[in-house]
C-alpha cells in the first residue's frame, strides 16, 4: 500500500466524512480540513513572521555596514556574511509551513 495514501489521503478522507456526517454537508468538511491545516501550520507561520522581522532588522544593519565599508569590498562582504549568519541562520525553514499546507490542499482536492 502506498505510504502517501496511508499517511495523508485516508486521514483526510476520514476527517472530511466525519465532518460531513456531523454538519450534514461536504462543504463544511472541507472547511474543517482547512481549519485543521491552519492550526497545524500556525506555529510555523509564527516563525515566518519572526524571521521577516529579523530580516527587516538585517536590512537596516546591512545599510550601516555599506556606509561603514563602502571603500573596502572584501571587508564589507565578510562582515555581511557574518551578520547574515548571526541574524538569519535558517532561511529555508520558512517554506516548511507552505509545503505542508500545499500537501494538505492537494489531499483535500484528491478526496
Amino acid at each position: 500500500m502506498d505510504i502517501f495514501q496511508v499517511l495523508f489521503y485516508q486521514p483526510t478522507f476520514n476527517i472530511m466524512i466525519w465532518a460531513a456526517n456531523i454538519f450534514g454537508n461536504i462543504g463544511w468538511g472541507i472547511v474543517v480540513i482547512a481549519l485543521i491545516s491552519k492550526l497545524i501550520t500556525l506555529p510555523m507561520t509564527r516563525n515566518q513572521i519572526k524571521n521577516a522581522e529579523k530580516s527587516k532588522q538585517l536590512q537596516v544593519k546591512m545599510k550601516e555596514l555599506r556606509k561603514l565599508y563602502k571603500h573596502n569590498e572584501q571587508k564589507l562582504a565578510s562582515e555581511m556574511a557574518k551578520l547574515q549568519a548571526q541574524v538569519l541562520p535558517g532561511q529555508l525553514g520558512g517554506c516548511l509551513s507552505l509545503i505542508i499546507f500545499i500537501v494538505l490542499f492537494i489531499q483535500v482536492r484528491g478526496v
